[in-house]
């Protein structure tokens, strides 16, 4: 990969780590359903200005469904129904693993031996951080955050297989499908009227909140991320997702007091490996004569 590409990959990863301390931070004063619709209202802003992608209907209408609102919905409901921050962070970064198991099956990409070794690494960390932060976890919150990485992957293959060229104006449009039906659909789960007054009532500083999770986190983050997934294989690109968790794990921190012992420090120890070794560029083979 080029070294700007690199940056660029790192960044994002960075801004989504901060994401889920936000997020966390977000559902203190809205529900899980009103802050997806926040978060795509905000991140639909420049479909006021931009052009709806050259793309399928069916096609945009699948990646808004399985890489937003279907991905944040159940994280959103998985952090309101106890899942940590943290772990939360972590457990969403499962997608790096579908994601390259997805592709090999749906569009025949081989990860090299040295990419499946990072994964194998990385995940290995992921899961020696899960079991020092799994106190306060909710069955029923790991679950949804698991569904929730699977939904990501799936995204992220949609994403790939697309035909449009301009990724922000798909990022833009695939997020400007979401906030009215978010918002119907909190009619109905957030008690109707109850919902409504506590999200029309809620101060102008708790929408800081939302708009960075929608034009930061979304509108920049995805439309990199989704340059860098037609340019690159999701195998190359998987493993950088990985520091997402190490930024939230940090950001839970500072914010909320958060600490951690031996085996998150041995997780984030192994995560950082497995990047290391995802950023070592392949041999190229000798041409002899």
């Amino acid at each position: 990969m080029k070294p700007l590409h690199v940056a660029l990959a790192l960044l994002t990863a960075c801004l989504w780590g901060l994401a889920f301390v936000v997020s966390k931070a977000s559902l203190v004063a809205f529900t899980p359903t009103q802050l997806t619709g926040l978060r795509f209202a905000f991140s639909a802003l420049p479909a006021l200005v931009i052009a709806p992608p050259k793309i399928a209907p069916l096609q945009l209408i699948l990646i808004s469904f399985f890489l937003f609102g279907l991905q944040f919905e159940l994280q959103f409901i998985g952090i309101k129904l106890g899942m940590p921050a943290g772990l939360t962070a972590f457990m969403i970064q499962s997608q790096a693993l579908f994601t390259v198991l997805l592709a090999a099956l749906w569009l025949g990409e081989r990860p090299s031996p040295r990419q499946i070794l990072a994964l194998c690494i990385g995940f290995g960390g992921l899961a020696l951080i899960a079991f020092g932060l799994g106190h306060g976890a909710t069955g029923i919150g790991f679950v949804l955050v698991l569904t929730a990485s699977l939904s990501f992957a799936l995204g992220n293959l949609l994403l790939k297989t697309s035909r449009a060229t301009d990724m922000i104006s798909l990022i833009v449009w695939a997020s400007a499908l979401l906030p009215l039906p978010a918002f119907v659909a909190s009619w109905f789960l957030d008690h109707g009227s109850i919902g409504l007054a506590a999200l029309l009532h809620a101060p102008l500083t708790a929408f800081a909140g939302p708009a960075y999770l929608g034009l930061v986190a979304t509108t920049f983050g995805y439309t990199v991320w989704g340059r860098l997934l037609k340019t690159y294989s999701a195998a190359a690109i998987a493993p950088y997702a990985l520091l997402a968790p190490c930024v939230g794990l940090f950001g839970s921190m500072i914010v909320f007091g958060e600490r951690f012992g031996a085996f998150e420090i041995s997780g984030v120890a192994a995560i950082f490996v497995s990047l290391v070794l995802s950023l070592i560029p392949a041999r190229q083979p000798r041409v002899l004569g």
